[in-house]
């Protein structure tokens, strides 16, 4: 039986940037600076690249309690911008989650968020995933996958919406549905082995 693993932003849910405008908060706080952050730099990243590019570009280098200072920032900022403004679900996930989970298939997250900002972003739906690879753990979203192949023992399947997750599938041996329903376009999605509109159409390729 498969594994069938989510990536959550544009795939799961669309969160109306409470992320950035967390992320972008806590490095003011640390700074007193405002910086902009191109959207799509952030797409399909993992947490840790990310605080580790703005340690290194803005604030002198990476050094481990600068990291730990922003991301307490952050999980505290994005628990109050996701109260202010509840991200919302995207459709057909309950659908699909509620289908495979009554197949009996395992269903995962491999993610770009930290374990605790993934928690605070999906809200109930985080009830549907019984294992995870998060933002913490690497710094390189493709090691998460090589990860996932080494404790899974079937084959798994990435479900995302951006190249990274395509990309993260392959250096794992793993499969990828992609939808377009994020930053990129079903063109730019092509390397993908389904390439969805959005999770609606999930029941014309999954039997």
């Amino acid at each position: 039986m498969p594994t069938v693993l989510f990536d959550i932003d544009g795939t799961l849910i669309h969160s109306g940037g409470v992320g950035q405008r967390a992320l972008l908060r806590s490095f003011e706080d640390l700074t007193n600076k405002k910086i902009q952050i191109n959207p799509l730099f952030l797409a399909g990243r993992t947490d840790y690249f990310i605080i580790y590019h703005l340690l290194e570009n803005y604030l002198g280098g990476y050094e481990r309690h600068k990291h730990e200072r922003l991301l307490e920032l952050y999980l505290q900022y994005l628990a109050e911008e996701i109260a202010k403004s509840p991200p919302k679900v995207l459709p057909g996930v309950y659908e699909v989650l509620n289908s495979l989970r009554d197949q009996g298939i395992r269903l995962g997250l491999l993610t770009g968020n930290v374990r605790e900002g993934a928690r605070l972003k999906l809200g109930d739906l985080y009830s549907y995933f019984s294992i995870g690879f998060f933002g913490d753990e690497e710094e390189d979203r493709n090691m998460l996958a090589l990860k996932a192949r080494s404790y899974l023992e079937d084959e798994f399947w990435i479900v995302g919406d951006t190249p990274h997750d395509i990309s993260c599938a392959r250096a794992g041996g793993g499969k990828c549905i992609a939808v377009a329903t994020g930053h990129y376009s079903r063109h730019e999605l092509a390397g993908a082995d389904y390439v969805l509109n959005s999770l609606e159409e999930w029941f014309f390729y999954w039997h």
